[in-house]
């Protein structure tokens, strides 16, 4: 979905009002204090414009980015415990080292670092939000509105406008659209699971947000983000506070008979799922890629060891 020129104006406008709010909010100018609501609705509008409509996240996310900057010359100094401390050499490392490969090998390109810099914009949105907080009942809110919003969107292209790949408001990145759902379905799941909501109405809204989120990933087609349900899983099961076998066995019963009844049910995962075993066969026998996803990723993971083999740093 392309932006309609008539809203640029209004969205560039609530990017512009909302970095003013946060950075006046940073230098405690006009008796603002710490802009904890404020970043609690940014956190939930920023998910559930993810799921909704692409442009205004973006919108947000500037906002959001730019208020980070001014907080890191403005705000007083954040202690960070070890493991945050590695979370943050680790995006720096990622980023210095792609940075460092291109100029050693003479072939930088600002449209190839635009993929590894992304990591330290997160690093400024991670301190900004370490630094003041948010509301974790403003993440539920946020994420099971996005939830919602995924599930309509998957609704409406799979069932109204018979689109065989639904892809949301992304402008038709189908792998987009499917871990955004998926993104948002499951962190609906961890901050459902430390809630204080009542336990049967608890367990009645993890079954929805399950089932919701299931059906648009799967309706998006893309075999990449299916096959991070199990380890979102055991993320989801190691968060836990305290996990018992009866957890343990839902979990792998549930991973054993989902895959067989949406193959037996859902006539998009069994298309997908059966268009890759005669292509990973015919590779198998002769190596030679014959589609665009399976057999391709096995020859570009067949390279990289090749590569490495070569040449194992640079």
């Amino acid at each position: 979905m392309r932006l309609n020129r008539n809203f640029t104006p209004i969205l560039v406008s609530l990017a512009a009002i909302f970095t003013l709010y946060i950075s006046l909010a940073h230098m405690n100018v006009a008796n603002i204090k710490q802009p904890n609501t404020l970043l609690s609705t940014a956190v939930a509008l920023l998910i559930i414009s993810a799921n909704l409509y692409i442009p205004l996240f973006y919108a947000i996310s500037v906002s959001l980015i730019f208020s980070s900057v001014i907080m890191v010359f403005k705000a007083k100094s954040i202690l960070l415990d070890k493991p945050e401390r590695f979370f943050v050499y680790s995006y720096l490392t990622y980023t210095a080292y792609n940075a460092f490969n291109m100029l050693w090998h003479g072939n930088w390109q600002w449209s190839t670092f635009n993929y590894p810099v992304k990591f330290t914009l997160v690093l400024g949105l991670y301190l900004l939000i370490r630094r003041y907080g948010y509301s974790n009942k403003s993440f539920l809110i946020g994420a099971i509105a996005g939830t919602v919003g995924s599930l309509i969107w998957a609704c409406y292209q799979a069932e109204f406008l018979s689109i065989l790949r639904v892809f949301g408001s992304t402008n038709k990145f189908i792998s987009a659209f499917g871990l955004i759902a998926i993104f948002t379905g499951f962190s609906a799941l961890y901050q459902l699971q430390s809630s204080s909501i009542n336990t049967q109405l608890k367990r009645a809204m993890f079954i929805l947000i399950a089932a919701a989120t299931t059906y648009s990933v799967i309706k998006t087609g893309t075999k990449g983000v299916w096959i991070t349900f199990p380890a979102l899983a055991l993320c989801w099961l190691l968060a836990m506070k305290s996990v018992s076998r009866r957890h343990i066995f839902y979990v792998a019963a549930l991973g054993i008979i989902a895959p067989l009844l949406l193959y037996t049910f859902s006539s998009t995962f069994n298309h997908r799922i059966g268009s890759i075993i005669e292509p990973i066969l015919i590779y198998i026998d002769t190596g030679i890629p014959t589609d665009g996803s399976a057999t391709i990723r096995l020859e570009t993971w067949k390279a990289t060891w090749l590569m490495y083999q070569e040449n194992m740093l640079f």
